[in-house]
């Protein structure tokens, strides 16, 4: 059953100025438009497509008819449409199965918002507008200059323009259809004719754009001609844009507080790294040396690590007792070697520190020059010989007395510290001068003839 109940003045109508529209009258003036035709539904009404599972639309337009109808697709389906005396339309459905009448269209879809501006327009008089008189509408924020400095915005979702005055051929293509809206100074947008399969046909408007609509689904692309220099700014952006800008503002806002925050835990580690080491500094220079001017350095363990290729087993020199020898390059090209003082020790920052300044007083042509030391962390880095440790004694002969120690060390496989003897509690060298004394008196020999 088809019927649509006519009340007074109001009727339901296809409008047939320019391209035909479904529109709702009162009298002569036109109360809503349901929009003009895009090949699958009419662009006012997204609900009244094609492909739904209850109707099927067809539309018909050309020299001898324009006609619309739709058609039910299933028989146990009985629909009204109503046109009421406001002048909204429902449709009814009534389904013989559940005995039920329910509205699944109304037009229009109740309280239309507020009016605003497409992209690129301002209010034509804005004292109206801010009194919630929209009737004069937008115009462009540039005007338009009839020229090659003019382009095309586009619009998605978007009811079209009002066509009682637009223009059609439906064998152009949408390139062609903006090329031909260019070279006419008086055409304001254009759109495809038809949605289906890609777009084809070419629709323009001359003019002003009335009754424009964004959906949330539905309608079709609108290209609306504006200046090139136009500065496209939303006058009323959409909830995706308002979002998108949220989330971007606030994940900006979280990256620079965290880059802020490591930037000062960092600067904060480092300036307390520095000041330790310069109270460990002063306070040991200072208990020793009260304010006596020092030529040595004082490394940090990064410099250290970089010259010794982070004390690379390559450039081991050899390893003693208190800790193993590195070859090293500063960055100023200049060779050092470097003593790390094993943990396993015993000896305290303040020894350690007694005996590096100590060192760095000697003055010895064959002792190499202490240039510095570190004392970052737990790492105690410089050298000193072995007779020092043991007894603090150093003298000009300190370098022969080491040397003679290690080629002792060499000949008897045996190191001079740590060494047993089940007789007597001597170190290697003291055995050594033990079995010297031992043979001269028992051969006769002579303090000259041992050698």
């Amino acid at each position: 059953m088809q019927m649509i109940q006519l009340w007074v003045n109001s009727h339901l109508s296809i409008d047939r100025s320019g391209y035909p529209q479904l529109v709702v009258k009162k009298g002569r003036r036109a109360q809503y438009r349901l929009g003009s035709w895009d090949g699958l539904g009419f662009t006012g009404s997204p609900e009244l497509r094609s492909g739904n599972e209850l109707f099927k639309f067809d539309f018909v337009s050309n020299e001898s008819e324009v006609s619309y109808k739709f058609e039910l697709l299933k028989d146990a389906l009985h629909s009204r449409l109503l046109l009421n005396l406001s002048g909204s339309l429902q449709r009814f459905m009534w389904v013989d199965k559940s005995q039920s009448r329910n509205i699944i269209y109304s037009a229009p879809l109740g309280i239309d918002p507020q009016c605003s501006c497409l992209q690129g327009f301002v209010p034509k008089s804005p004292r109206d507008w801010n009194s919630k008189n929209t009737s004069l509408g937008c115009v462009p924020k540039t005007p338009l200059g009839c020229s090659n400095g003019d382009r095309f915005q586009s619009f998605t979702r978007a009811k079209l323009p009002d066509t009682s005055s637009s223009w059609i051929d439906s064998t152009m293509s949408l390139e062609e259809c903006k090329k031909m809206c260019l070279r006419n100074c008086s055409c304001t947008a254009y759109a495809n004719l038809d949605i289906r399969e890609g777009g084809s046909g070419c629709l323009l408007w001359f003019g002003e754009l009335i009754d424009i609509k964004e959906f949330d689904s539905g309608g079709q692309d609108l290209f609306v001609r504006t200046a090139l220099l136009d500065d496209i700014k939303t006058s009323k952006p959409s909830g995706v844009k308002k979002k998108v800008a949220i989330i971007a503002s606030v994940g900006l806002l979280v990256m620079g507080v965290i880059i802020l925050g490591l930037v000062f835990y960092k600067r904060k580690k480092k300036l307390k790294a520095q000041g330790k080491m310069k109270n460990i500094r002063e306070k040991n220079f200072d208990f020793e040396c009260g304010n006596e001017d020092m030529e040595l350095i004082t490394f940090d363990l990064a410099t250290v690590s970089r010259a010794t290729d982070n004390f690379s087993n390559n450039n081991k020199l050899g390893e003693g007792g208190f800790g193993p020898v590195y070859k090293g390059i500063l960055k100023e090209g200049q060779d050092i070697a470097v003593k790390r003082l094993s943990k396993c020790s015993g000896q305290g920052i303040k020894e350690f520190m007694n005996e590096v300044i100590l060192i760095a007083k000697l003055q010895h042509r064959n002792l190499v020059k202490l240039l510095g030391c570190c004392i970052e962390g737990d790492e105690k880095i410089g050298y000193m010989s072995p007779e020092y440790v043991v007894d603090g004694l150093f003298s000009i002969k300190s370098d022969v007395y080491s040397f003679g120690v290690m080629v002792l060390e060499i000949v008897s496989g045996k190191k001079n510290r740590g060494f047993n003897h089940p007789d007597h509690q001597l170190n290697l060298l003291g055995h050594v001068s033990f079995i010297k004394d031992n043979l001269h008196g028992l051969y006769g020999l002579k303090e000259g003839h041992w050698k």
